[in-house]
C-alpha cells in the first residue's frame, strides 16, 4: 500500500505542475494507480479467504482428532455432546457409561426412523419413550432428563434426512 501512496503523491506533485498535454499523461497515472490499488485490495480479500479457509481446516482437524479421541462416529458423538450438556452429568454418570448410551441411543433411533417420523406426532412419542427407557437404563440424572429428551430430538431431526435415506 506505500508504493500505491507514494505513487499517488508523485501524481498529485505533477498535477500541481500541469503543463500542456500533461493532464493526459496524469490520468493516465492515475488510472494505473487506481488499477495496482484494486488489486492490492483483492490481494487482500483472497489472503483472508484462504487464512479461514486454513482455520476451517484446522478446526476439521480436531474434530477428527476429538472422534478418535472419544471412540465414537460423528453422529455419536453429537448425540455424546447433547446428553453431555450439563457438566454434572458428565461426573456423576462417567465418561465410558456416556459413550455407550451415546451409541445404543444412535443405534435405535437411526432403526426406528421412517420417512417422515419429525411430522407424525405419534412416531415422536414413541421416541421420546425410547429415549427416556435409554435414560434410566443407564442411570441418567433424572432432573435433567426432559432437556436431554429436547435435545436429543433435535439433534434427530437434524439428521433425519440421511436416516431416512439410508
Amino acid at each position: 500500500m506505500t508504493k500505491t501512496k507514494s505513487r499517488l503523491r508523485s501524481i498529485l506533485m505533477r498535477v500541481s505542475n500541469w503543463g500542456r498535454g500533461g493532464m493526459f499523461e496524469v490520468a493516465a497515472e492515475l488510472k494505473n494507480a487506481l488499477k495496482l490499488t484494486r488489486m492490492h485490495n483483492r490481494m487482500i480479500e483472497s489472503l483472508e479467504v484462504i487464512e479461514e479457509m486454513i482455520q476451517m481446516a484446522k478446526d476439521m482437524q480436531e474434530a477428527m482428532k476429538r472422534h478418535e479421541e472419544l471412540g465414537l462416529n460423528p453422529v455419536e458423538e453429537a448425540f455424546y455432546d447433547a446428553l453431555a450438556d450439563r457438566p454434572e452429568v458428565l461426573l456423576s454418570m462417567g465418561d465410558a457409561t456416556l459413550k455407550k448410551l451415546a451409541s445404543e441411543l444412535t443405534e435405535k433411533l437411526r432403526n426406528s426412523t421412517t420417512v417422515d417420523w419429525q411430522f407424525r406426532d405419534s412416531v415422536r412419542a414413541k421416541m421420546r419413550i425410547l429415549i427416556r427407557q435409554l435414560l434410566r437404563k443407564y442411570k441418567y440424572p433424572p432432573e435433567g432428563q426432559e432437556a436431554a429428551i429436547a435435545l436429543v430430538l433435535a439433534q434427530a431431526q437434524a439428521l433425519a434426512d440421511d436416516w431416512s435415506g439410508r
